[in-house]
């Protein structure tokens, strides 16, 4: 009996084992292969077309989704009309001056792999036909991300599949990712911009308390002796939409968890989720410039962990 409960259990926590190996595997890849375009490639989810927010200056097609906080992205545009294209490399360009070769049969490409300054991984391939230019664009949270590498190494231009991509994709399923860095801005410093062309947006946040934390010294200027009250929030500036963020139509919240000390001052900020090209930095150098009086317990102000989100939207 004990023998057959052993095996019982060696058994069970296998099957769990292979659920969650399966549940971290990517599923249903389906292949991109548009008509009167010259290229094919893999997904793990749909790429849909969207509308250029440059139409009116090129006529280009666009092809873009997200999976689990990876970004795919294909813009299609004819030589010498490349406007959106252009706009891109001077996000890339801005982070890997020259990229490497990549070649696909006769036709001849450049390939970028780099991190920028908000800890994503980017990955991209710019080619030419003899009447079209393309740019395949993958984003991750981080480097091993296996769904970003396989995007790219299933590309076809021309059924040309491409070559010199380095390093194979793995085929187990990625590790956990890791966890998000602390980012800080220091006090004063102001907003930080990222990204380059043109573009306008706004971001929204609100704000969400947690469990308080920590105490300190100091009277807040409005305080009454005994006077219990949570954080007030005076002023709370708007998160800038950055040029690139909106050149690759980025879309979604960043939410922060802000230590709002004693002493009136913001303290640690560190990101819950993030949203790429410069939104993570813009949510953060907006939430340390937040105006507030301390929370107080029976008059004594003390520090509290509250999250803030800011929403992004294009108009």
């Amino acid at each position: 009996m004990r023998n057959f409960l052993l095996i019982a259990a060696l058994m069970l926590g296998a099957m769990n084992c292979f659920a969650q190996v399966a549940a971290r595997s990517p599923e249903n890849w389906q292949t991109l292969a548009p008509p009167k375009e010259e290229f094919s490639v893999d997904a793990p989810v749909a790429l849909l077309p969207f509308g250029n927010p440059f139409a009116k200056f090129s006529r280009g097609h666009e092809y873009r989704n997200s999976l689990n906080g990876t970004y795919f992205f294909i813009f299609s545009e004819k030589r010498g009309k490349d406007v959106s294209i252009d706009n891109c490399l001077k996000f890339i360009r801005g982070h890997q001056k020259t990229g490497e070769n990549a070649t696909f049969g006769d036709l001849k490409g450049e390939r970028f792999e780099f991190e920028d300054e908000e800890k994503f991984y980017h990955r991209a391939i710019l080619v030419n036909t003899s009447s079209r230019t393309y740019l395949f664009h993958a984003v991750s949270a981080y480097r091993d991300e296996n769904t970003a590498k396989r995007f790219l190494k299933s590309l076809k231009i021309a059924e040309r599949l491409v070559a010199d991509l380095g390093k194979e994709y793995e085929e187990p399923p990625p590790p956990d990712p890791p966890k998000i860095p602390v980012i800080t801005v220091p006090a004063g410093s102001g907003q930080v911009r990222v990204g380059y062309g043109s573009g306008r947006g706004v971001g929204r946040g609100s704000a969400d308390t947690t469990t308080p934390a920590g105490s300190g010294a100091g009277t807040p200027p409005t305080s009454v002796p005994g006077e219990t009250r949570n954080v007030k929030v005076l002023s709370k500036p708007r998160a800038s939409y950055t040029d690139a963020a909106r050149i690759y139509n980025i879309t979604g919240s960043v939410m922060l968890r802000i230590i709002f000390q004693a002493d009136g001052k913001i303290g640690t900020i560190s990101p819950v989720t993030r949203l790429p090209f410069g939104l993570t930095n813009t949510s953060i150098a907006a939430a340390k410039a937040i105006r507030f009086e301390p929370g107080l317990r029976h008059g004594v102000p003390y520090a509290k962990i509250m999250r803030i989100q800011y929403n992004f939207t294009i108009y």
